[in-house]
């Protein structure tokens, strides 16, 4: 169903029937209780603590691979999180903060583990992604600084510099990107 077929059925019921409506729904889904609980009490800060939790539980997933711990975490499920949060509405600053500490978390790990090239692309194309949303958002000069000196506190190891150089590469390609419009 539209959203259009949705707004016209919404509105041929009655006062008596939307409270209804709104009751089965709480009852029914789970997404629909947290989002009504969060309607009557509207706290961002438990929202990003919540959130912050799920991503550091996501990061630190490792599993054994020829007797030794390698990370394990889900960009799938990293994006989820992150678009879960997104729709509480919090301020841009909160977001693009949040975004860039699983940045800062993902490259950590892969500082000190080996580093598939889907798993560099996954993470390069995540810095796509949080640049394009810094930029829309008017917060890209105060995040660049951040992105340069998170690049420049890659320890000198090959995973390190192999991370610098893409980074320093999907930086340099928003730039031309973004003087191209």
């Amino acid at each position: 169903m539209s959203r259009l077929k949705l707004k016209k059925a919404l509105a041929q019921l009655s006062d008596d029937q939307l409270r209804e409506l709104l009751l089965q729904l709480y009852d029914v889904r789970k997404e629909a209780k947290e989002y009504l609980e969060f309607l009557m009490d509207p706290d961002i800060g438990a929202k990003y603590d919540e959130t912050v939790k799920a991503l550091e539980k996501e990061t630190s997933r490792y599993k054994s691979r020829y007797r030794r711990l390698v990370p394990a975490y889900r960009m799938t499920n990293i994006r989820a999180l992150m678009k879960h949060f997104a729709g509480f509405g919090p301020e841009d600053e909160m977001y693009a903060e949040l975004w860039f500490n699983v940045l800062i978390d993902l490259c950590t790990i892969w500082t000190i583990y080996d580093i598939s090239d889907s798993q560099l692309k996954s993470l390069v194309k995540f810095l796509s992604e949080f640049l394009s949303f810094v930029d829309k958002a008017g917060l890209f000069s105060a995040n660049i600084k951040n992105i340069e000196s998170l690049i420049d506190d890659f320890p000198d190891t090959y995973y390190g510099r192999l991370l610098a150089e893409s980074f320093m590469e999907a930086v340099a390609r928003f730039a031309e990107e973004k003087k191209t419009l």
